[in-house]
This record gives C-alpha cells, structure tokens and sequence, in this order.
C-alpha cells in the first residue's frame, strides 16, 4: 500500500502583501501574477512534499529543492527560457519583497576538479 502524505497546509504561512489604495512606485511589478502562484504551489502543500522527497545535493547551503522549483516557476511565468533570463525577476525589488527571497539561479555548474 502507498504511504499517505502528511498534509502540509498548517504550515502554509502567507505572502506578505495586501491591497493598499495608495501606489508605492517603489512596489510595483510587472511580475504581479508570479507570487500568487508561488504562493499556491505553497499552500498546496506541494513545496513541503518537494523538500521531503526531493534530494538535489548533500549540503544544507544555498536554495532548498522547493525553492529551485519557485525560481523556475518564476522564471517560466514570467515569460524566461533560460536561467541567463533570472536577472531580470533579481533586479525586481518588488517581487523579491513578495516572495521573501530573490530569485536565483536553480543551480550552478561545478568547477572541474
């Protein structure tokens, strides 16, 4: 028999954003669709299930297996096809306010022993 999944909505903790009639132009993105959707794949439960079963590296350093999926989410939402295509969600402030994190690049090529 399959083993059943814990759910992991109690841990879900909110983007922190919230609709406000007065504009900040430092605040403004053109990515507004990419936290919703992170925040989805959050709410979900499925960034838990990804950091439980997914194992990329052996170090506890750098992004989490979660937070590889976020940035290529972001990337893809926002249109990118290449990981070159990440500097632009990094140079938004905004977004990276929204998310809690900048968006980097999901992994970089080892060095050449």
């Amino acid at each position: 028999m399959p083993k059943k999944r814990e759910s992991h909505a109690n841990d879900f903790t909110p983007l922190p954003f919230e609709i406000d009639s007065q504009v900040d132009e430092a605040l403004l993105t053109a990515h507004a669709g990419v936290p919703l959707a992170i925040e989805l794949f959050r709410a979900s439960g499925s960034a838990g299930v990804v950091d439980e079963e997914v194992r990329l590296k052996e170090r506890a350093r750098g992004l989490s297996a979660s937070q590889m999926v976020e940035s290529l989410m972001a990337l893809w939402l926002a249109g990118g096809e290449r990981c070159e295509d990440l500097q632009r969600l990094r140079e938004d402030e905004a977004l990276s306010q929204l998310l809690g994190m900048r968006c980097r690049r999901p992994m970089r090529p080892s060095r050449p022993s």
